[in-house]
């Protein structure tokens, strides 16, 4: 998701809130189980409050949750990849 300039929001985030409704309505949403910045994500497209306000972070947050999801989604092919190995050298014993 891509959105516009917070100059046109008068500097101000409210953009997030629809973008992260866009993500965790999206095939490629994988779940607020999945990792802490999915959870992050459905968090914001809720407008959940935090410490009493709605928080939609910075460019900074979101990198931060898009970070996340991609390094989880990462360990874990790499986590199948060795299971297959594995299970590859098993069967050849």
């Amino acid at each position: 998701m891509r959105g516009h300039s917070i100059k046109l929001d008068d500097g101000k985030y409210v953009q997030m809130h629809a973008l992260a409704e866009n993500v965790v309505s999206s095939e490629h949403y994988l779940g607020a189980d999945f990792s802490w910045g999915d959870r992050n994500l459905l968090s914001c497209s809720k407008k959940e409050k935090i410490k009493g306000k709605i928080k939609s972070g910075n460019a900074g947050t979101w990198i931060g949750f898009d970070t996340n999801h991609h390094l989880t989604f990462t360990i874990q092919e790499v986590e199948e990849f060795e299971r297959k190995l594995k299970v590859r050298e098993l069967a050849e014993v």
